[in-house]
């Protein structure tokens, strides 16, 4: 038998079996890594757009409260009496 004769004859493929496999692995936790990477990255753009929407959502809600407020500040005025006056209201 061989294998009794020359341990090369078990020890190369097993070498290149180790080998291989590890490679395999590497590349598989390489490519896990980047794919985790890849959505992470897409879910930060993905936040970012959403927050920017909530932002001007929230903006355009809130620029009415601010133009009534302002209307009614003015309609308080002194001065806006005395136009009133004038016109013979």
């Amino acid at each position: 038998m061989a294998v009794r004769k020359d341990k090369k004859v078990v020890l190369v493929p097993l070498a290149v079996l180790v080998v291989c496999m590890g490679l395999a692995l590497w590349g598989v936790v390489a490519a896990g890594h980047q794919e985790a990477e890849a959505r992470r990255a897409s879910a930060a753009n993905r936040a970012a757009d959403k927050a920017q929407t909530i932002t001007s959502e929230l903006r355009a809600t809130y620029l009415p409260v601010k133009v009534g407020k302002w209307l009614r500040l003015r309609s308080k005025a002194p001065h806006a009496h005395t136009c009133r006056g004038r016109r013979g209201d």
